[in-house]
Order: C-alpha cells, then sequence, then structure tokens
C-alpha cells in the first residue's frame, strides 16, 4: 500500500524533474535534439556555436574599463611612478614605465595588488643614473 503509493508518487516527481530539463534544455538549445543524461554537455555545445553572435550584447553589459583604467592611473600617480606604455585588458595589465626610486616600484605593486591583481614586477639598473625602469605583468583585476 503505502511503497506502492510512495514510488509512484517519487516516479511522477522525477517524470516532472526530467521534463523540466527537457524544456529548459530545448529552450537553450532550439532545434537540438538532446538525448536524456546529455542535456548539460548539448547547451554547451549549442552556446559555443552562438557565442560569437551573441558576445557584441553580453558586451554591453560589462562593466566599462574605463573605472579600472582610472584606478590603474591614480595606483601610479600615488606612487610616483612615471607610465611609458599601458595595456589593459578585462584580466591582464601590462605597464612600462620610469621611476626615480626602487621602492616606488614596490609601491606601485602593492596598489595594484589592492586592486586585485597578481603582479609580476621585473625592475632594470638605473637609467641615466636617475631612474629605474620597470614593467609590470599583471592578472586578475576584477570583473
Amino acid at each position: 500500500g503505502f511503497s506502492l503509493t510512495s514510488r509512484l508518487l517519487g516516479e511522477r516527481r522525477l517524470n516532472r524533474v526530467k521534463s523540466e530539463i527537457a524544456a529548459v534544455a530545448g529552450e537553450l538549445a532550439p532545434g537540438v535534439t538532446i538525448p536524456y543524461g546529455r542535456e548539460i554537455p548539448e547547451v554547451q555545445k549549442a552556446w559555443e556555436k552562438q557565442a560569437p553572435q551573441i558576445a557584441p550584447f553580453l558586451d554591453a553589459f560589462t562593466p566599462s574599463l574605463a573605472v579600472r583604467l582610472a584606478k590603474v592611473i591614480k595606483a601610479g600617480q600615488a606612487s610616483a611612478v612615471r607610465f611609458e606604455t599601458l595595456s589593459l585588458r578585462r584580466n591582464s595589465l601590462i605597464l612600462t614605465g620610469v621611476t626615480e626610486d626602487w621602492d616606488q616600484c614596490g609601491q606601485l605593486e602593492q596598489r595594484l595588488m589592492a586592486l586585485g591583481y597578481t603582479v609580476k614586477l621585473e625592475r632594470q639598473e638605473a637609467v641615466a643614473e636617475t631612474e629605474v625602469r620597470f614593467t609590470v605583468n599583471a592578472e586578475g583585476g576584477g570583473p
């Protein structure tokens, strides 16, 4: 009695869940026949095919790099360094510059780490006896 009813309710619930999964997979990957149990890989494959077409739309919702650029520039100003080149991307930063003191490079490194970057700092010997050249390769930096 009770175990049969319990089993029937369990099967009905499982069938509803399977039906919902199939419906969601069908919405995410329209026109694709998806065998049961392959929903996730098939939807991922369909999304990868669509990614180039929807990338410009999704990029419109990602935060601008202008705010992060301003923070990097302020970090350089606060550290009294002069940037010569700066390349900023969503997940990386490359910059070169000069400063009067080795310690100012370390200050810049700390400020960039505070912004969420994993920093690799390279310093070269003094140029013209007064300036230190440096290169920063950094990963991360937030969304």
